[in-house]
């Protein structure tokens, strides 16, 4: 057998660029034989590739990166894109879309991220955004969708009778969507350039790498959007995962409790990268009614006559007479 040279090595890893392998991984790749001249010959190579910036090491032993080979923009050449039109979620009642959507603006590849209390709307939401897209054959996964059997959960199968105006079907049998039983590893199961939901990362309660299962989905979505869902982080302002779970989000809807009216939501936009007005830390008050139907929604703010705290009086022990101890009223 002719010994290995470095152009095969070369291409050998131009096939795996971003993966982590091993000098055992290339010797088996290429079928070289221990004892042989090319066994030596493969470690001694490492060098000069990572000379080339071509593999780094990892730190371990025998074992390197393949580092992602990129070209150079030029950027005035660039083809400049249109914003994304999307349809939104609607109040039932008055069937507006919900008013700040069409205020933010939209890429191919955006991240939306919709984060709550246990209870609070969020699959409520996401599933009547959902009917708003079905046309457009949306694609659903997470653990709220599905079961450990790998089949749909009962409580999202209820949701779909509920919201009998929304076709959800081609009338041959055929969804109009595509549910997938996906609960961990979502970036290998998103479906490329489609709008894709996912409600929600659980990570099997590891949160601390919802940052980079976030990351890796948005680079898996290619021309598509992603709307992922996580649970807040009581008490802290940001979702499970920490603070790093808003670095590669586009737009963020956080829902939370409304005072101590437990069947009212309240939905704040958090970060947004770009919109055409002010958007980010507007407040709203809604409702689902039988937990699908989005109800009088409208704009709040924080009450005045008691700062929102809604005490009022000389120790706080006496409920505002303005907003009634919610402590937010209509705008």
């Amino acid at each position: 057998m002719a010994e290995i040279d470095i152009q095969t090595v070369r291409e050998l890893l131009s096939g795996h660029e971003g993966q982590t392998v091993t000098l055992d991984w290339v010797r088996s790749e290429l079928q070289v034989v221990k004892g042989t001249r090319s066994w030596e010959r493969v470690r001694e190579m490492m060098p000069e590739l990572r000379g080339k910036k071509l593999v780094k090491p990892t730190g371990r032993q025998g074992e390197f990166k393949i580092i992602r080979q990129v070209e150079r923009v030029n950027v005035y050449e660039s083809q400049r894109k249109p914003p994304i039109e999307l349809f939104f979620p609607r109040d039932f009642e008055t069937g507006q879309e919900l008013p700040f959507f069409r205020d933010i603006v939209f890429y191919e590849g955006d991240l939306v991220l919709i984060t709550g209390f246990t209870n609070k709307g969020k699959t409520g939401l996401i599933m009547n955004w959902v009917a708003e897209l079905i046309e457009f054959n949306p694609v659903l996964m997470g653990n709220e969708f599905t079961d450990v059997d790998m089949k749909a959960k009962p409580r999202f199968l209820d949701r779909l009778d509920k919201m009998d105006w929304v076709e959800w079907s081609n009338g041959n049998g055929e969804d109009k969507f595509e549910l997938y039983p996906v609960q961990e590893d979502f970036a290998e199961h998103v479906v490329k350039d489609r709008i894709n939901f996912i409600d929600w990362i659980d990570n099997s309660g590891d949160y601390s790498k919802a940052s980079q299962i976030l990351r890796d989905a948005k680079l898996a979505i290619g021309k598509g959007i992603l709307v992922a869902v996580l649970q807040m982080n009581p008490g802290v302002g940001h979702a499970m995962g920490g603070y790093q779970t808003q670095h590669y989000v586009d737009c963020e809807i956080q829902l939370d409790n409304f005072g101590d009216m437990k069947d009212e939501i309240l939905l704040t936009v958090g970060k947004v990268k770009q919109a055409t007005k002010p958007v980010m830390g507007k407040t709203y008050n809604f409702y689902l009614q039988n937990g699908v139907k989005i109800m009088n929604f409208h704009e709040v703010v924080k009450c005045r006559g008691c700062g929102g705290t809604g005490k009022t009086g000389k120790n706080r022990e006496t409920d505002c007479d303005r907003c009634y101890g919610v402590g937010w009223q209509g705008k």
